[in-house]
């Protein structure tokens, strides 16, 4: 009996478009976006199977389930008002860090 695959989904948020973005080195011709990861994945549970089928990464008759692990990134940064430290030996603490995906 044919194990169920697990295939590897790398998603990242593209700041200038503002969505994250899904390609794999393992589903050929996988490239797709959506602005939230939850709709993302929405898009990649249709996407993955139909590709599969398309690329013949299975047999014909295959039942069973497509698994695939999903690896997402972004760069996050905190923009601070001061910061502790050497140049102001009052200031001991982060004041007004706000993150924010950048």
């Amino acid at each position: 009996m044919l194990q169920s695959p697990l295939y590897i989904i790398d998603a990242f948020w593209d700041i200038e478009s503002g969505v994250w973005v899904a390609t794999s080195d393992d589903v050929l011709g996988l490239a797709t976006e959506a602005p939230t990861i939850e709709q993302l994945t929405q898009k990649l549970h249709i996407m993955i199977p139909e590709l599969i089928q398309v690329n013949q990464l299975l047999p014909e008759n295959y039942q069973g389930a497509i698994g695939f692990e999903l690896i997402s990134y972004a760069i996050a940064k905190c923009f601070c008002k001061r910061i502790a430290g050497y140049l102001d030996e009052e200031a001991l603490s982060f004041v007004d860090c706000q993150p924010r995906l950048d």
